[in-house]
């Protein structure tokens, strides 16, 4: 089976970093998710998945096989959590063979926000993938909005600055005029 291909990122899709090994789990993952219209960004393991972090913003979901062939889902999540970057991006660890409860523990002390055991469930991969992207999408519109009623809150403040400033400059032409009133009278 081909190599799934990662899809050119628009701005307004989720990406989602999928590390699988295994080219049929790679092909399926997928197959399940692409209907979604997610970027699916693929590595076959640790180290392709790093190099293609270092290029890669604004992720919302990364998805990693436990057992890789050079370093483990483990390692590699200690690995990911020291970049400031991906500190919070959520990981969903999978696996055949680490399926113990302390294998699972392991993973959430880790920083994993979910487990599954393979055989993977597609519709259980898919629902706690939307879950995952709608959870990073609704975040980014939080932000977005905060960041618009920063910026909302700057040119009130401005605004607000100008007509002070104008009360201030009318104020002190009023008091002159008033002034030479007096004078007048």
């Amino acid at each position: 089976m081909e190599k799934p291909k990662e899809q050119n990122n628009n701005n307004n899709q989720i990406q989602i970093l999928i590390i699988e090994d295994d080219l049929a789990h790679a092909g399926n993952y997928k197959k399940a998710l692409e209907k979604n219209n997610y970027n699916l960004l693929f590595a076959k393991n640790a180290e392709e998945a790093l190099a293609l972090l270092k290029n890669t913003q604004n992720l919302a979901l990364i998805v990693t096989d436990v057992q890789l062939p050079d370093i483990d889902g483990f390692a590699l999540s200690e690995r990911i959590r020291k970049n400031k970057i991906f500190q919070d991006v959520p990981i969903l660890f999978i696996s055949g063979i680490f399926t113990s409860e302390k294998d699972i523990f392991q993973g959430y002390e880790l920083g994993a926000f979910d487990y599954l055991i393979k055989p993977v469930n597609f519709s259980i991969l898919k629902a706690k993938v939307k879950a995952y992207a709608d959870i990073y999408s609704k975040v980014k519109n939080l932000e977005k909005a905060k960041q618009d009623l920063e910026n909302s809150n700057k040119e009130l403040k401005i605004s607000i600055d100008k007509i002070i400033q104008e009360n201030k400059a009318l104020n002190d032409k009023f008091h002159e005029n008033w002034d030479k009133l007096k004078n007048l009278l």
